[in-house]
């Protein structure tokens, strides 16, 4: 991994590594419909949809968050 690549991953973990960081991951995770069955009315709405849940992933990835760290994100985070 190059210099530039861990500080990208450094700087996620820095944002994110905090109560508000998990504050607003929780936030992303939720009205990114990654919590709900998504109303698909054209397809236009599935890529939207899953453009969103993309990003939040993406997020997840570089943070190397696993399905346990993000329970406990959604779980233990305040409102």
């Amino acid at each position: 991994m190059n210099k530039t690549t861990q500080d990208l991953i450094n700087a996620y973990k820095s944002v994110f590594d905090t109560p508000s960081g998990e504050k607003v991951l929780k936030n992303l995770i939720k009205s990114a419909g990654m919590l709900d069955v998504n109303p698909i009315k054209r397809e236009t709405d599935f890529m939207f949809w899953e453009g969103k849940k993309a990003m939040v992933l993406e997020i997840l990835r570089i943070l190397k968050m696993k399905d346990d760290d993000v329970i406990a994100v959604i779980e233990n985070s305040e409102e």
